[in-house]
């Protein structure tokens, strides 16, 4: 035809361009969905925001070694940084000394902290019991506590939770209490635990 007129294989050209950009887009939607799957996952085990809540069901401590505390344990991702803040509200059936603890997962050399402050009475303006932890490059399961020696029985008192975390390896965090001696005894009535994913180290 005149000049004006796209021959077939001009057609034929542009069409392989076209596909070949097709291709490249498919290509990297198919990256993409992979990254966003993957992420979803990471989600799902310790990579986003958390909320834990204790039952219903009261949970006696009798233990002189730390026990978990049900439903207050989270799961982390090695590499990502947390932020954690949480509260137990509990009473104590005997009287004597009572601790609360925290167990990780191996930390980065970063840096971490923690910090438990527990009512030492039942009464509004007591002063707090508090432990302060600031952890370097530490292995697993390493732990704070923070104890209080407690006269006054089957009177609400609570602990109050909270820190920063780096962890090097995945893995989970434990909220943990304890007591003194044999036989005395804590009742968790009732807890909750929320967790903030902050970035990635």
């Amino acid at each position: 035809g005149g000049g004006g007129s796209v021959t077939s294989t001009e057609v034929s050209a542009v069409s392989a361009q076209a596909a070949s950009a097709i291709s490249v887009l498919a290509g990297a939607i198919s990256v993409i969905s992979n990254q966003v799957s993957s992420l979803t996952g990471s989600l799902g085990a310790g990579g986003g925001n958390q909320l834990k809540l204790k039952s219903a069901t009261v949970q006696v401590i009798s233990a002189v070694a730390l026990a978990d505390i049900t439903g207050l344990g989270f799961s982390v991702i090695g590499g990502v940084i947390y932020r954690f803040d949480g509260g137990v509200l509990f009473e104590c059936g005997t009287s004597g000394g009572f601790a609360f603890g925290i167990s990780v997962p191996a930390l980065a050399a970063g840096g971490s902290y923690v910090e438990m402050g527990m009512m030492s009475a039942a009464t509004q303006g007591t002063a707090n019991n508090t432990g302060r932890v600031a952890f370097g490059q530490v292995a697993a399961l390493n732990t704070a506590v923070v104890s209080v020696s407690v006269a006054t029985l089957n009177s609400l008192r609570f602990m109050h939770v909270k820190g920063f975390l780096q962890p090097s390896a995945s893995g989970s965090v434990n909220i943990m209490a304890k007591t003194s001696v044999a036989g005395a005894s804590m009742s968790v009535r009732s807890a909750w635990l929320q967790v903030w994913l902050i970035g990635v180290q």
